[in-house]
């Protein structure tokens, strides 16, 4: 867990960051989460995730939108969301539970401001995946080729497609 806790802390270094007070009261709250390949990660309303290790994918609706790798966050909405979370391997996470984050909020008012710009960057990231979805084919997967080489070995062929937004025909012959 202490590699996880470091991997979290230079996450949030460049918004600030916490006093070693405000980051030992966020330690104690934090669950460390394990789980295995090919697993759903139950979520529930309001939960942040930090993944520590692994690659885990967002799908809703038999659909992938979102890949999640090593030292990135998740936030799960407080509105209903249908998306599903399924580890594509072996996954070490740290959880903050909704709860959990209104104490924190509750005891360090001031905190507001870094869970503000986290959701500001989760919320570009979302942006950046609508820019990407606006290009040619082609592009779509050359940068995807680029960024993603090491989920290739464990995505299959149809959730590659699905995630590029092209067919699983057209993906076939330009991969």
């Amino acid at each position: 867990m202490k590699e996880s806790l470091l991997h979290l802390h230079q996450l949030l270094m460049p918004f600030g960051g916490l006093t070693t007070e405000e980051w030992a009261y966020l330690i104690d709250r934090l669950q460390k989460v394990i789980h295995h390949k090919n697993e759903r990660i139950v979520k529930s309303q309001g939960d942040i995730y930090f993944v520590h290790s692994g690659i885990i994918v967002e799908q809703e609706e038999q659909e992938t939108n979102r890949i999640v790798k090593s030292n990135q966050l998740i936030f799960i909405p407080i509105t209903r969301s249908y998306a599903q979370l399924h580890t594509l391997t072996s996954c070490q996470l740290l959880l903050l539970d909704r709860k959990d984050l209104y104490h924190i909020l509750a005891r360090y008012p001031h905190t507001v401001a870094l869970y503000d710009q986290l959701l500001q960057k989760n919320s570009e990231e979302e942006a950046e995946r609508l820019n990407f979805l606006k290009r040619d084919k082609k592009s779509r997967i050359t940068i995807f080729k680029a960024s993603h080489r090491d989920v290739l070995p464990y995505m299959a062929r149809k959730d590659i497609a699905s995630y590029l937004c092209i067919s699983e025909e057209y993906l076939r012959k330009n991969f």
